[in-house]
C-alpha cells in the first residue's frame, strides 16, 4: 500500500514537472542573416532626421551577424550582434542617429532608458499635425514615410504578453487591394515572430524588417494591423501613434 502511494506521487509530480514544462515560454531563436534598404528609400525621408534615422537602421540591418528578442539589452554595434525588444532596439538607433531626439523623451520622463509605454504616451500628447521634442505627429498611414515611426498599446484583452510595440518605417505605404482601406507597409524592429518578406525567415527573431498592413478608418488613421500579409487583421489595441522626427 506504502510502495502504491509513493508511486503514485512520483507520478503526479512527474506530470506536474512536465506541465511546468511546457508553460515556459519558449525561447526566442536567433537570426543570422543581415538585411538591407534599398537606397532610394532615402530620397522619400519626410525630414532630414528621418533621413538620419533611417541611415542608422539600414546600418544595424546590414551588420547583422547575430540577433534575437530578449531583455538582456545587449548591443555590439561593431559585431553586428543585437539582443534586445523592440524598445531596446528604438533606445539605440535613436540615440546614435537623433541623439537630441531620444534625450527630449528621455528628459521629459526623467529616464536614462525609455520603454515601449513611454513612446507610446508622450507620442500620443502630441495633438496631430503638431510637434513636440523634435517630433511631428501624423495622422494618416497614407503620410508615413520611411524613417517615421509607429508604436502602439495593446488592450487588456489581448493575446500578445507585450505591453505594446514599436517599428520604424523603412518604405512607402502600398495599397492592397485584397481589402478595403489597407496598406502595406515596410517596417524595421526587433520581435519574436518575423512578419513577411523577413530576414528573420519565418521563425527567427531580433532585429530585422518585414512587412505588414495596416487597416484605416475613413479619415485615414490606422485602426487595425496584421502581422504579416495574410492578413489576419487584429484590432487588439489601445491607439497608434505616427510619428516623423524633424529638424
Amino acid at each position: 500500500m506504502v510502495a502504491a502511494m509513493l508511486a503514485k506521487h512520483k507520478t503526479i509530480a512527474l506530470v506536474a514537472t512536465l506541465l511546468a514544462l511546457l508553460l515556459l515560454p519558449i525561447p526566442a531563436r536567433a537570426t543570422t542573416t543581415p538585411s538591407n534598404v534599398p537606397n532610394q528609400m532615402r530620397d522619400y525621408a519626410g525630414s532630414v532626421a528621418a533621413e538620419d534615422l533611417l541611415i542608422r537602421v539600414d546600418e544595424a540591418l546590414n551588420a547583422i551577424t547575430y540577433t534575437y528578442y530578449s531583455t538582456v539589452n545587449v548591443w555590439d554595434a561593431l559585431r553586428g550582434i543585437y539582443k534586445v525588444v523592440c524598445a531596446g532596439y528604438m533606445n539605440h538607433v535613436l540615440d546614435e542617429a537623433l541623439p537630441s531626439h531620444y534625450d527630449a523623451i528621455r528628459d521629459y520622463f526623467g529616464k536614462g532608458r525609455l520603454g515601449i509605454w513611454d513612446y507610446y504616451s508622450y507620442f500620443r500628447a502630441i495633438s496631430y499635425g503638431s510637434s513636440k521634442g523634435g517630433w511631428k505627429r501624423i495622422t494618416r498611414v497614407t503620410d508615413l514615410r520611411p524613417g517615421d515611426v509607429i508604436v502602439w498599446k495593446y488592450s487588456e484583452d489581448s493575446s500578445s504578453p507585450a505591453w505594446g510595440h514599436g517599428v520604424v518605417a523603412v518604405g512607402l505605404p502600398e495599397r492592397d487591394y485584397r481589402w478595403s482601406g489597407v496598406y502595406k507597409l515596410r517596417i524595421s524592429d526587433s520581435t519574436r515572430s518575423p512578419h513577411s518578406n523577413d530576414n528573420r525567415g519565418t521563425a527567427g527573431s531580433g532585429v530585422g524588417a518585414g512587412e505588414m498592413l495596416f487597416k484605416v478608418d475613413s479619415d485615414g488613421k490606422p485602426v487595425k494591423y496584421a502581422w504579416t500579409l495574410k492578413g489576419y487583421f487584429k484590432s487588439d489595441i489601445n491607439g497608434m501613434a505616427l510619428v516623423r522626427p524633424i529638424n
